[in-house]
């Protein structure tokens, strides 16, 4: 395993974990809260490399927007049923196997922890928004338009 030194204001730390796996963590975590959100995350980190195309990445964009909107709507299920977490799930793993393979890790490393971790977070999110809920006067969509705004920052703080 590779190890990576990472400086931060004068100390050095070694690293165990390759840098690719701290990606994988972050898109992981958004797919389990927005389950788009992390394939378009992942288009841009990957933007121009072999296997990702503009078009697909629009298309996914046009997905992950349609998902924002849904999210707020009284009907929308809970992340946490079958279908939301296996879509998290498969979105978390699909994102993090692109991840590792293009980093030269292969598909598997990246498929397991990004699947493992979108389910994480699809729970640890889902009942986060639910205790502030109960516990304060904001509206589950307004925590809803917060949980983007943590997705948007988390995308960006990958990209940049």
């Amino acid at each position: 395993m590779k190890h990576e030194s990472l400086s931060t204001g004068g100390l050095t730390r070694h690293l165990i974990i390759p840098e690719i796996f701290l990606q994988i963590a972050g898109v992981a975590m958004a797919a389990g809260m927005r389950a788009f959100s992390a394939p378009v995350i992942t288009g841009k980190l990957l933007d121009g490399r072999k296997g990702s195309t503009r078009k697909i990445n629009s298309i996914l964009t046009a997905f992950a927007i349609l998902e924002l909107a849904g999210d707020k709507m009284p009907f929308a299920p809970d992340r946490t049923n079958f279908l939301g977490l296996a879509a998290r799930s498969v979105s978390g793993g699909w994102c993090g196997a692109r991840l590792s393979r293009a980093a030269g890790y292969g598909n598997a490393p990246g498929l397991v922890t990004g699947a493992v971790i979108a389910v994480a977070s699809a729970f640890g999110s889902y009942y986060s928004r639910k205790y502030i809920a109960a516990t304060t006067k904001i509206s589950d969509p307004v925590l809803g338009l917060a949980e983007d705004g943590l997705v948007t920052a988390l995308g960006c703080a990958l990209i940049i």
